[in-house]
């Protein structure tokens, strides 16, 4: 009588199906770790750390405005924190 559980032509199925749902699963998570990181850290584009001065200072930089306005609209932002 033949079994077809020792080593027989479908013995290498199982291995390999199992190494696909491992990596299935795995990239799966990893997925859902990596949503959850962006949401609790928040993604950088979106962050709110610009700071003022260095915007004024850019803006005069780029000829926008010039020194008289740079340095009264400083003081406005060093006076009020």
């Amino acid at each position: 009588m033949m079994y077809w559980g020792g080593g027989g032509p479908g013995a290498g199925w199982g291995i390999f199906m199992s190494v696909v749902m491992l990596a299935f699963w795995g990239g799966i998570i990893g997925l859902l770790v990596y949503a959850v990181r962006q949401i609790v850290q928040g993604h950088p584009e979106h962050r709110n750390s610009v700071d003022p001065k260095q915007i004024l200072a850019e803006r005069l930089a780029r000829g926008e405005i010039n020194e008289d306005e740079y340095r009264s609209r400083l003081e406005l932002l060093t006076s009020n924190r």
